[in-house]
């Protein structure tokens, strides 16, 4: 697991020091209250921390998710009964979190549609049950977030899903500022601005989480946009956010 920084990627467990420290990005998601990150953040603003930087480092996928969803268009009540019905709110469709591709992994054309999508998503950082925003402030929701990535993936919903190029700290970046732009071949082909999303991630995962347990390293993504469509074969995709990077998959 590293951290990039100074632009290199320093080896985080190895910089810090300490046994009980995380070695994969999934623990460091699930242990991440308390005092871990303000240790991550100490070795990083070492002197000696480039000391511990890694040669030739390949990015991998940031982390493997426990679930994936990405929110859908809204769509009336279904009924007082149902819990996930509020009126207005988004539904929400599930990815394959077992087919997670990372920077640079080549991918396939879609199979039936072919299109692709992309997203900013967040990653949660804590589990929990019935957020309601009536009972949860967005603060509390929000402090439940470790981090951001940005994620592409086929239209079909068992499909792969890519992402990357990092996970940045929730701390580290608005989300309302983010405009993703996607390029394909070079050239601008789809933007979303996330300020245009009529809900806020902790709104999202309050929502989300009604009879249903929101658990560490769930990732959730939100202003999605769909690529025109057909991408050529050995064309490159390109998604870039300001403050994470670029996400970039060439086509197989």
């Amino acid at each position: 697991m590293g951290a990039l920084t100074g632009g290199r990627v320093v080896d985080l467990p190895d910089a810090v020091g300490h046994p009980a420290f995380p070695t994969t990005m999934e623990a460091l998601v699930s242990s991440s209250r308390g005092t871990v990150l303000d240790a991550a953040r100490d070795a990083l603003e070492r002197d000696d921390a480039l000391e511990f930087a890694v040669r030739r480092p390949a990015l991998l996928a940031p982390l493997l998710p426990t679930s994936i969803r990405t929110v859908r268009p809204p769509t009336p009540a279904r009924g007082k009964g149902d819990p996930m019905a509020w009126y207005g709110m988004p539904g929400y469709a599930e990815r394959d979190p077992g087919r997670v591709m990372g920077p640079d992994e080549e991918v396939s054309g879609p199979r039936r549609t072919g299109g692709f999508e992309l997203w900013l998503a967040c990653v949660t950082g804590s589990a929990g049950r019935d957020l309601s925003p009536r009972d949860l402030s967005p603060e509390e929701a929000g402090a439940r977030i470790f981090g951001y990535t940005v994620m592409t993936g086929s239209v079909e919903t068992d499909g792969w899903t890519s992402l990357g190029p990092c996970v940045v700290t929730a701390d580290e970046l608005d989300p309302q500022g983010v405009v993703l732009t996607a390029r394909v071949g070079g050239e601008t082909t789809a933007q979303s601005a996330i300020e245009d999303v009529p809900w806020g991630f902790p709104e999202l995962m309050a929502h989300l989480s009604w009879n249903r347990d929101v658990c560490p390293g769930d990732v959730l993504g939100a202003g999605g946009v769909r690529f025109p469509s057909p991408v050529p074969t050995e064309s490159v995709v390109e998604v870039e956010a300001p403050g994470i990077g670029v996400l970039r998959n060439p086509i197989g």
